[in-house]
């Protein structure tokens, strides 16, 4: 990878990575932050954010290490890229691919042309890859990486409750209608869901025995996932989710539609893949066969330590 050609800088003590995003959230977070803590990178930044979408606004991130690799541009979506040319003419430029949601933008090769100038294309999942390569873009630029869970707060455990557990913030995307569905279909099963945007589902928790709903806590979602019985995604649109990741890391068999890198994950040992129309009756049998799966009490997870915030860092950082 060109990044490589880095290792030149290496008089100096600190590189300076600008964060290019439309928004603040998992990614521009948790994750880059996390992924150099694994690394041994002592981190801090100052974050100057606009909450208007459309507006696109640099993020420094400050990575102090023993020897200086250079600067880093780092593009979260590739239309972000395509909109600032002039820093993403640079070989140091890497940019992170979740989906692609605008076909017709590849068939401008100016703008294969741009990716190609880069250092690396991280993508979420082999269906993104193939589209990119499909498209135009140089195969060995690209870097496939679903994601990375935290394990010093995701680990397996051997307690295990029968509870399904559902999570995030329950905008449209979050189907909350097939979500409620599924639960009114299904009132001798517990279900928690823990999130934001909870006020949809508030009338059937007064009126039921079988919905808790807990406001979003980050604290609280390792536990969370380490108890469930099953975790389940029933998203319309999804660029991930690392949800899937964390739940698998900590053993938790999980029911999610088919989108984002979903199936790319749950193979049938581990969990069901559903259609995005699924028949919210049809659903109770994967219900009822991952919430009698025996929970492994050992420490090892579905993912066999393949995706880590290590492995993750590497990537980003190398």
């Amino acid at each position: 990878m060109k990044l490589r050609s880095l290792n030149k800088y290496h008089n100096n003590k600190t590189i300076t990575v600008k964060i290019y995003s439309s928004e603040v959230f998992w990614v521009t977070g948790g994750l880059i932050r996390d992924a150099a803590k694994a690394c041994k990178v002592n981190i801090s930044w100052n974050i100057s954010y606009n909450k208007r979408r459309h507006k696109v606004n640099p993020k420094y991130f400050f990575l102090k290490k023993s020897k200086r690799y250079g600067d880093l541009n780092l593009f979260i979506g590739h239309s972000i890229y395509f909109q600032n040319k002039t820093a993403s003419m640079n070989e140091n430029s890497v940019v992170i691919i979740f989906q692609i949601q605008n076909q017709s933008e590849f068939k401008d090769q100016s703008k294969i042309n741009l990716l190609n100038s880069s250092a690396k294309i991280i993508v979420q999942n082999q269906t993104v890859k193939k589209f990119l390569i499909m498209a135009g873009v140089n195969p060995c630029l690209i870097e496939v990486f679903p994601g990375a869970v935290d394990r010093t707060r995701y680990f397996p455990s051997s307690a295990k409750k029968n509870f399904v557990l559902i999570s995030g913030d329950f905008k449209p995307r979050k189907n909350p209608e097939s979500v409620l569905r599924v639960i009114e279909s299904n009132t001798d099963i517990d279900f928690v869901i823990h999130g934001k945007n909870l006020d949809f589902f508030r009338n059937y928790e007064k009126r039921n025995h079988n919905l808790k709903l807990i406001e979003w806590k980050i604290a609280l979602q390792p536990k969370l996932m380490r108890d469930a019985g099953v975790f389940m995604n029933l998203s319309l649109l999804e660029g991930g989710p690392i949800s899937i990741l964390e739940a698998l890391s900590v053993g938790t068999p999980v029911i999610a539609t088919d989108t984002g890198f979903a199936k790319e994950l749950i193979k049938n040992e581990f969990g069901s893949v559903v259609p995005i129309n699924f028949d919210s009756c049809a659903i109770r049998n994967d219900l009822d066969k991952w919430l009698n799966y025996s929970k492994s009490h050992v420490p090892i997870d579905f993912l066999n330590g393949e995706f880590s915030f290590t492995d993750y860092g590497l990537v980003l950082f190398d």
